[in-house]
């Protein structure tokens, strides 16, 4: 399917599910796709640009476009996203725009071989990249049960990513998560990437014993601006956090109503069991403001066997390391 480059199309929802095949590639360089601005707006997952609920599209390309949400056109609620793709495998995104979300700019519910390549992503509501293995995904057609598997995001810039709720929900510019404890998780890269003034940059958050993920290695990106956490790996099992620049996190001075500690780097735990084997190593973390609003550079809590070595951490308010008793490993973190 081609758009030809220097036009603008109006779009409202188009079901990939239905309309779509296995190996469709959207041909869209250089291409304006717009969400109709009088067309489907709501709650029901059914209202996003392309939509497969049925793994019909598996192979799916999609090489260029700017793909324009109309936010202003939404209410608080709405689903609308440039994709969402339901349990779908081997998924190629290469030089894709898209802004103005009312939700994700992607969301993807238990896909496996996902390639992102230089996407660029601003101005989202919820989160501007999101892979996520929901209980309730909406799965329509005969596809076992699956967890996501095998991501790889190389590059690009994700920024502008707020929901408005200060850390407390969504407004991650990249996230991965589990919320189904029947299905399996796990190995994911994310390089190369400029996510800046998003709610939180980079986070990974598994609540469940039974559905936390392994092998999530963020390497080498650059998080700036981040209003709460820059990165985060949140009961992770066997992860990596290296090489990345984590500057300036927090968008005002902590105080007595913050609902969580503005970290530039956390490894965490949950109430459902520690993270497990994860090396936070050779990272920069900073706060050149004065004063800082970064409470604490690099922060470990209900972690076991972590490794935190080689990092340069500076500037923060209150600590630039904060390993908590619940933590054990190897820290090679200075002062604390």
């Amino acid at each position: 399917m081609a758009f030809p480059a220097g036009r603008t199309y109006l779009i409202d929802s188009v079901d990939l599910g239905e309309s779509g095949s296995p190996g469709l590639t959207l041909m869209c360089h250089r291409a304006v796709l717009r969400k109709h601005p009088e067309g489907r707006f709501g709650s029901t997952n059914t209202e996003h640009m392309f939509v497969d609920r049925h793994a019909a599209c598996d192979g799916l390309r999609v090489l260029g476009g700017r793909f324009e949400l109309s936010r202003d056109a939404a209410t608080v609620g709405d689903t609308v996203s440039a994709f969402h793709i339901v349990r779908g495998d081997d998924l190629f995104f290469a030089l894709v725009e898209i802004e103005d979300g009312i939700e994700e700019g992607a969301k993807l519910y238990k896909c496996r071989n996902v390639t992102w390549v230089s996407p660029r992503i601003a101005n989202c509501r919820n989160n501007g990249i999101q892979c996520h293995s929901p209980a309730d995904d909406g799965y329509l057609g005969a596809k076992p049960n699956q967890g996501w598997q095998r991501w790889r995001i190389y590059g690009g810039r994700v920024q502008e990513i707020d929901d408005g709720f200060l850390g407390t929900a969504d407004g991650q510019g990249i996230t991965f998560n589990n919320s189904d404890p029947a299905v399996a998780c796990g190995d994911a890269l994310v390089e190369g990437v400029a996510v800046e003034r998003c709610n939180r940059g980079i986070w990974c958050e598994f609540n469940h014993t039974a559905g936390r993920a392994e092998g999530i290695v963020l390497r080498n990106n650059l998080v700036r601006g981040s209003k709460w956490h820059g990165i985060g790996q949140v009961g992770v099992v066997g992860g990596r956090i290296e090489g990345n620049h984590v500057l300036d996190t927090g968008f005002r001075r902590p105080g007595p109503d913050s609902s969580s500690e503005v970290v530039g780097i956390v490894v965490s735990g949950t109430t459902e069991g520690p993270a497990e084997d994860v090396v936070v190593e050779g990272n920069t973390v900073r706060d050149d403001r004065s004063p800082p609003w970064t409470e604490y550079g690099i922060m470990v809590r209900q972690a076991t066997d972590a490794v935190v070595e080689r990092n340069a951490v500076s500037g923060a308010l209150e600590a630039d390391y904060r390993i908590e008793r619940t933590a054990s490993g190897s820290f090679d973190v200075g002062r604390r």
